[in-house]
């Protein structure tokens, strides 16, 4: 026969035990693609602001137990698509939470490519000189009408009376040429007999990308380059 006391120790063991399951709730969810509908596995779920979250397996499924009655904003990740926030309200009447998750698509940046440091395609970061790009939002947002006009925003670059000055590698000299070289799809392009640039030339809604050299560019192209290209 147990004793009184004994019974009393189980009747408490057993309350407590049954106190602590009715207030532990817990998340079940799924993540999928939100523009195929597919299954996502190895998306990162987490409760923000800790340290409680989980990955979602092959199947998208996830499922995060131990939690306490309340409300709980979950972070997504996924390489590959945006950030997400979900709010997941936890309350005393419904410990067990299904939720569904549909990720959308983003946009991966690529590693910004140059050609004219090397003549080749390479990394930006690769490239052995400095380098500047615009593309071609940068180069719409100045609202320019010529290219003359673009260059003296970028670092380093200065116009005097329509010749290019790339950190100070050249002294203004009207008519006696021009160390700075200006290329047209990798070719040479010079506007008059004395070396000059003609911008006007190169129309500004025509150009869809500006790579600036800011260093001798000689032993790739010539004496024509020995300011930058």
């Amino acid at each position: 026969m147990i004793k009184p006391i004994f019974r009393l120790l189980l009747a408490l063991f057993f309350g407590v035990q049954l106190t602590l399951g009715q207030n532990t709730a817990e998340i079940f969810g799924t993540i999928s693609d939100g523009a195929t509908g597919q299954s996502l596995a190895g998306a990162n779920i987490l409760i923000k602001n800790t340290y409680i979250g989980t990955a979602s397996a092959n199947d998208g499924s996830f499922h995060i137990p131990r939690l306490e009655p309340g409300n709980y904003n979950l972070v997504i990740t996924m390489m590959g698509y945006r950030r997400q926030v979900q709010l997941v309200m936890v309350s005393d009447t419904s410990l067990s939470v299904k939720i569904a998750i549909k990720m959308q698509p983003d946009v991966l940046s690529s590693p910004q490519v140059v050609v004219t440091a090397t003549r080749k395609v390479q990394d930006i970061m690769e490239a052995p000189v400095a380098v500047s790009v615009l593309g071609l939002r940068q180069i719409n947002n100045k609202a320019a009408f010529s290219l003359e006009e673009i260059l003296p925003y970028q670092a380093g670059i200065s116009i005097v009376r329509d010749q290019i000055n790339i950190r100070g590698a050249n002294s203004y000299s009207l008519g006696a040429g021009n160390r700075s070289l200006l290329l047209l799809d990798g070719v040479p392009l010079t506007g008059s007999a004395a070396g000059n640039i003609t911008w006007a030339v190169v129309p500004t809604s025509e150009i869809a990308r500006i790579e600036i050299v800011k260093s001798s560019g000689s032993a790739q192209y010539g004496s024509s380059a020995m300011g930058g290209v």
